[in-house]
């Protein structure tokens, strides 16, 4: 005996955007034999001619990379102005009272993290900036550099003004910088195709910048920056690479080259996980785009890429020139620090993102924010004397 079944495909199962038509309802036919004393039931399941066939890439096309994305709470600066380079300095005792440094062709400005409002300012411009801190007593430094020359500042401890400490001689008209913080700070300095160190002493009223030490040929670098916890100097190259250096050996180690990635502006997060591991991510800057990719600075493995998008009173970030990362309790919604993005336009300047913005948006842990003073853990101290009491 022969039974014919008839089923009609589901409209689901249409190419998308394809009208419902009499070939998408074929008929598909199940025949079933029936023998005396045994049946057998035999399916032959036929695809569908109306099958979505997969698309065949472009390869004139580039493939778009996944964002996630990430509101900017704050911006500083006057609307539409030009921004160099910025900063971030955390206050000593008050977590409200730490400050944004933007530099321009004419000015550096200090803006309050908490309200946004101008709370000093030195002339003279700049191409780049740095805060750093000489010490956990350390009220803060900053090193602006243009036109082959370092001039650097103390800020008072308020954070309400800054004095010069000195003018240096740098390498070249353009130079790159990074600089390590603590009891000895170093200047690490790219230029001439190599990366040096550069020994600075600070006195009450004065400084001194060491002539340049070589360590070692520095490519295609385009940034440094200093990993607080080993002092390593991480420095990124043009194409993306991540590499670190040994300052005291030269060595290098520690090579990762994401792929089709082309770093502009670079920064660092440092934190420390839950288990008080140090957390060290390396953060790169797309300026055609203005989104910032991030990896992990010991392995350099991807940990995702983050644009800033629009808000009822900001619009996204669609290009920008330099972001900087402030890995300190800066307090209220930038208690686990905050991220900033130089952009242009008729907006303000810098954007400020959360840092646990971003970390959320990247489905990671927010690691514990630092005092960018004193971010070493220092090992507890071995008991030197043994007393042990014997009764007579």
């Amino acid at each position: 005996m022969r039974v014919v079944i008839s089923y009609r495909a589901p409209i689901g199962a249409q190419p998308l955007g394809t009208p419902p038509s009499k070939k998408c309802y074929q008929t598909h036919a199940v025949k079933r034999y029936v023998m005396r004393f045994r049946s057998v039931l035999i399916a032959a399941a036929l695809l569908s001619s109306c099958e979505r066939k997969a698309a065949t890439p472009d390869p004139e096309k580039p493939i778009e990379p996944t964002f996630s994305e990430v509101g900017a709470a704050d911006a500083f600066g006057a609307p539409g102005g030009d921004v160099n380079d910025v900063a971030f300095w955390s206050h000593p005792d008050v977590a409200f009272e730490s400050l944004v440094l933007t530099v321009n062709d004419a000015v550096v400005e200090a803006f309050a993290v908490e309200t946004g409002r101008l709370v000093f300012s030195v002339p003279g411009g700049a191409d780049t900036i740095e805060v750093f801190y000489a010490g956990e007593k350390s009220p803060g430094f900053f090193i602006a550099a243009s036109g082959g020359a370092y001039r650097l500042f103390a800020i008072a401890a308020d954070g309400r003004s800054a004095a010069p400490q000195g003018l240096f001689e740098a390498a070249s008209e353009m130079v790159l910088f990074c600089v390590k913080g603590g009891v000895e700070p170093v200047l690490y300095e790219i230029a001439g195709g190599t990366i040096s160190s550069r020994a600075l002493t600070i006195a009450a009223n004065a400084a001194e910048l060491a002539s340049p030490e070589t360590l070692v040929e520095s490519g295609n670098a385009v940034a440094c920056h200093v990993d607080p916890f080993r002092d390593d100097v991480i420095v990124i190259s043009s194409d993306g690479a991540i590499r670190r250096i040994n300052p005291a050996s030269g060595a290098v180690f520690g090579i990762a080259l994401p792929a089709e990635l082309s770093a502009g502006a670079s920064s660092l997060a440092v934190g420390r996980t839950e288990a008080g591991e140090p957390s060290v991510q390396v953060a790169l800057l797309d300026e055609r785009t203005g989104s910032i990719s991030l990896f992990d600075a010991s392995d350099g493995h991807a940990l995702g890429r983050i644009r800033v998008k629009a808000t009822f009173d900001l619009e996204a970030v669609t290009s920008a020139s330099r972001i900087d990362i402030g890995s300190a309790n800066f307090g209220g919604v930038y208690r686990d620090g905050a991220l900033a993005v130089v952009t242009s336009g008729a907006g303000a300047p810098v954007r400020l993102v959360p840092w646990n913005g971003v970390m959320s948006a990247l489905s990671l842990r927010v690691p514990a924010a630092l005092n960018p003073r004193s971010p070493k853990i220092e090992p507890e101290d071995d008991d030197v004397i043994s007393i042990e009491v014997i009764e007579p």
